[in-house]
């Protein structure tokens, strides 16, 4: 009874909402239509190849097994893996097309204390090499991180403990420069004009970048806000290392000394300022898939502070908060494009993943259960990356996905946390800015992280779009909160639509635009909408996900395609659990009854002349569920 009332909720929740457009996503459009500059930035180039193909699911490389006598790996032999899944990474690096790093079904050791070299990380550093296991689930793969890793000076800096598998070119964060930016450009406009482009080719990857200590800059930076309403403002990295950006394109065209990216920019150029073009040397296509990644951190997470488990009475930050903080970390990505992590579930991890230094990378429908610890999926001083339908079924991981310094036009998409008050989405300060958070539920404007100096959390062009969730009270919820109630959470005038769950306050530039309050608009998701835009219809790899996936954390079976559709329209995998299905326009007239009586698979055109939105719905026994469909 319980699901059949949450899923006519969801159908007569579409309905309503189907009268309330979003002037915000009309005046993106207008800003297409006439070539003049958006209030919302364009999200719709992010992610594995800028959202034009799925992510790889076979692949023509040569697979390494790393149960092969030629590495040693043996499941479930509880002996460490470590040195025989290097092995087979690096035959697979020494074959100039890479290759799969395969692991088949079992629980394989890959870092064990009692002999391996804690320090030592599992290293990823040529292009075109996935590490792939035999699924996720029961019968899966699953690597084991018996122990943690380990770092020089983790007692005092408890957030050093390096992710055990790294995939790096071995790139540090200095770029090579290649020439000056000479002209300005406007956000989310493509090119700029540099003062010699002979550096510069078709196809390059490079770095848009300024650092700057200018006070005009940074005025403008901070405005309408000064680093009087910061605390300790002579201490702010902003003030004391300057306005940092970095954006990673890819160059498309080049005209004498004007170069066209094929990605937006995100951050307005005034030339004035000391703004650079530097080179980006990148890892291409790599990725993990299909397994499942247990960590050891089994005990209760406080931020910043041991396991008083193990550790009874230690103070925050004392000499072994890097349990909690960094000593089970995952995966990260480092100068990485094009990257993907995905189907895989983790477990008692401290943090879950990271893209470094990335661009154009893809987390895409991975799980976090067991125990939860210090952080989820994020960015870190990446572009364009494409966090989406990540799930945490724990009782809350403390920094939900999000971004963390540098980071600028990732999106996160249909992420889900606890709306229990333990997880917020990470918004991690150092100069963060335009990224998205659409159609998240969770927590917001607390557990975002941050030191003091490294405030702001976040700067211009946040936008939150139909998030559902709560913060750190019900109303007069403050992005940007004065000094006099907590020196952290600083947020620089977010652009809101279709909040719900909390009420933003009414006090002065605590936002940009805060459109729809407590009622979601049409355009469920910002980077749908936008994609569709791009592409005229939504590509067919987003519609598998989102008909794979419903509003409850579980997984459909049922498969609905193609989505959008012309004539036809093709059900499987009913497993006939269903008794029949009823098809609707959007105003909710029925326009199609159809039984289904047990069967496992359906085809029919239905009648439907008018190009728009339907909604599908099958209905069984104990179940309903409902599905969006769209008419070309």
């Amino acid at each position: 009874m319980k699901r059949l009332f949450f899923y006519l909720v969801v159908l007569l929740g579409f309905w309503s909402i189907a009268q309330n457009p979003s002037t915000l996503y009309q005046n993106w459009v207008d800003a297409q239509v006439n070539n003049t500059e958006p209030i919302l930035p364009t999200f719709s180039y992010v992610g594995y190849h800028n959202g034009e193909v799925e992510l790889p699911t076979s692949f023509s490389q040569q697979v390494y097994d790393v149960t092969d006598a030629l590495y040693g790996a043996v499941a479930n032999d509880g002996n460490s893996d470590k040195d025989a899944i290097m092995a087979a990474i690096a035959a697979a690096e020494a074959n100039p097309n890479g290759g799969v790093v395969f692991f088949p079904p079992g629980r394989f050791v890959v870092n064990d204390a009692s002999v391996d070299d804690p320090t030592q990380v599992i290293r990823v550093s040529k292009s075109n090499i996935v590490i792939k296991g035999s699924g996720s689930g029961s019968g899966g793969t699953e690597l084991y991180q018996k122990d943690n890793t380990t770092h020089p000076d983790m007692a005092t800096k408890d957030w050093l403990c390096p992710y055990l598998f790294l995939f790096w070119n071995g790139e540090d964060s200095a770029n090579n420069y290649i020439t000056d930016v000479i002209g300005n450009a406007d956000r989310e406009s493509f090119s700029v004009e540099v003062a010699n482009a002979s550096g510069i080719s078709e196809g390059q990857w490079v770095e848009l970048y300024i650092k700057d200590t200018s006070s005009a800059l940074l005025t403008e930076e901070l405005s309408p806000y000064t680093t009087a309403d910061l605390y300790a403002p002579q201490n702010l990295k902003i003030v004391n290392d300057g306005v940092q950006v970095r954006e990673v394109h890819k160059v498309v065209g080049k005209n004498g000394n004007v170069i066209t990216f094929k990605e937006p920019i995100h951050r307005a150029i005034d030339a004035t300022y000391n703004w650079k073009i530097n080179n980006f040397k990148v890892l291409e296509e790599v990725g993990i898939q299909d397994l499942k990644y247990t960590g050891g951190f089994i005990w209760n997470h406080l931020h910043h502070q041991a396991p008083q488990e193990l550790y009874s009475g230690e103070a925050k930050s004392g000499p072994h908060a890097y349990l909690s903080s960094s000593g089970w970390s995952g995966i990260m990505f480092n100068h990485v494009v094009n990257g993907w992590i995905s189907n895989v579930e983790f477990s008692d991890m401290s943090q879950v993943a990271q893209f470094k230094f990335s661009a154009y990378c893809t987390a895409l429908n991975n799980t976090y259960t067991g125990n939860p610890g210090h952080n989820f999926v994020t960015t870190n001083s990446a572009t364009g990356c494409f966090i989406g339908k990540n799930v945490d079924h724990t009782s809350g991981v403390w920094h939900g996905c999000g971004v963390n310094a540098l980071s600028i036009g990732n999106v996160l998409w249909r992420n889900e946390h606890p709306q229990n008050g333990n997880s917020g989405m990470e918004i991690h300060a150092s100069q963060p800015r335009a990224n998205l958070f659409d159609v998240c539920k969770g927590g917001f404007f607390f557990n975002q992280g941050g030191s003091t100096g490294a405030l702001p959390n976040h700067l211009r062009h946040m936008v939150l779009w139909n998030f559902e969730g709560v913060s750190y009270q019900s109303s007069d919820v403050k992005s940007w909160r004065p000094n006099s109630e907590t020196k952290y959470a600083k947020f620089l005038m977010p652009i809101i639509s279709g909040l719900k769950g909390f009420a933003m306050s009414a006090d002065v530039n605590q936002y940009q635009e805060n459109e729809s309050p407590g009622t979601h608009v049409d355009e469920e998701s910002l980077y749908e909408a936008q994609l569709a835009y791009r592409f005229g219809e939504l590509p067919s790899w987003l519609n598998e996900v989102l008909s794979t996936t419903n509003n409850d954390f579980e997984v459909k079976k049922t498969k609905v395609y193609p989505n959008p559709f012309s004539l036809e329209i093709r059900i499987d995998n009913l497993e006939g659990q269903f008794n029949k299905l009823l098809l609707f326009d959007i105003a909710g007239r029925e326009i199609l009854t159809q039984p289904l009586n047990g069967l496992s698979s359906i085809k029919m055109q239905p009648s439907c002349n008018a190009p728009g939105v339907y909604v599908l719905k099958l209905i069984g026994d104990n179940t309903i569920e409902t599905y969006k469909l769209i008419k070309k």
